[in-house]
């Protein structure tokens, strides 16, 4: 019986992970515009100020903890009351009053395709102060390079640097879905020099994705929004990397036991945070994807 639990536990534990993983956020609930609000200030933030493009912060823990913060907050005045606190909260920029406007330095009808800040300077979207602000940093922030973003200058490519990848999240909980949609946009956003002939409105694209995005909760559809938004750019060089596709090969990251018919978690395989804060050594099993453990144990013994 030992053999059989050791030939089947990898399948079944990465199985279990999938419909463990789900959030427990009231997913369905939550307003789109906050979100919208959220992530594409995040990405302006990212790219804009001279602090977070040097890599000073944790953007991805950041981006994490605000969107903790709002998860439960209908409110419009209050949601948007945060964004603008976490946009002040930030290290002040010295006004540059020796910046020349862009247009000064380069002939504008060379620029092909222009910045586009989306619904950022829009007060439906933030409060008046949290647009001045963003402004400000718009036209005095200086910034030679950036933490998440460099430039092959033998060739002039742009590389995406320094991203983490949470290889270990089978089926990633609401925040972290959240913050590949908005990283995925932003980087089109900010840097994909073919936008403006994608078929739709960037900005569109983001409003029509993210329920998908929001609804994901299992591994199956988080792949299929994922696709669905590598595929909104219109360019065939578009790809996701969903990591660890293929179940069958895969460790188990916790050790499992059948005790008196039940399906026990008696350890972990390697020491990680997140696996440890989603199970606990003592849980027990009940159901792989709707079917009792007991009924497939006892169906493969026979």
């Amino acid at each position: 019986m030992n053999n059989f639990i050791k030939q089947t536990s990898k399948l079944l534990i990465c199985i279990i992970l999938c419909s463990i993983t789900a959030c427990n956020h009231k997913e369905e609930k939550i307003p789109i515009k906050k979100l919208i609000a959220t992530g594409q200030l995040w990405g302006f933030l990212k790219y804009h100020h001279p602090s977070v493009a040097a890599g000073e912060y944790d953007w991805d823990a950041e981006f994490i903890n605000i969107i903790n913060q709002i998860d439960s907050i209908n409110d419009e005045l209050q949601w948007k009351t945060i964004l603008n606190n976490w946009v002040f909260s930030l290290p002040d920029i010295p006004q540059n009053t020796d910046k020349q406007p862009l247009e000064n330095i380069i002939n504008e009808e060379r620029i092909k395709v222009k910045p586009n800040y989306g619904i950022l300077f829009n007060p439906d979207y933030l409060l008046p102060e949290t647009i001045s602000k963003l402004q400000y940093i718009l036209d005095n922030s200086i910034i030679d390079s950036n933490h998440y973003v460099s430039i092959n200058r033998n060739n002039a490519n742009l590389n995406i640097t320094n991203e983490n990848t949470y290889e270990d999240m089978l089926s990633p909980d609401l925040p972290y879905r959240l913050l590949s949609l908005f990283r995925y946009w932003n980087i089109v956003n900010y840097f994909f020099p073919y936008r403006d002939m994608c078929d739709n409105d960037w900005n569109k694209t983001l409003e029509e994705i993210l329920p998908e995005f929001i609804l994901a909760n299992n591994q199956t559809l988080y792949k299929d929004a994922c696709y669905k938004l590598a595929t909104a750019i219109d360019d065939s060089h578009a790809a996701f990397n969903i990591a660890r596709e293929n179940f069958s090969s895969l460790k188990p990251p916790i050790k499992v036991k059948f005790i008196e018919d039940k399906l026990v978690v008696i350890g972990y395989t390697k020491d990680d945070k997140y696996i440890k804060d989603k199970i606990k050594i003592g849980d027990i099993i009940t159901a792989i994807m709707g079917v009792k453990t007991n009924s497939t144990f006892k169906q493969y013994k026979e």
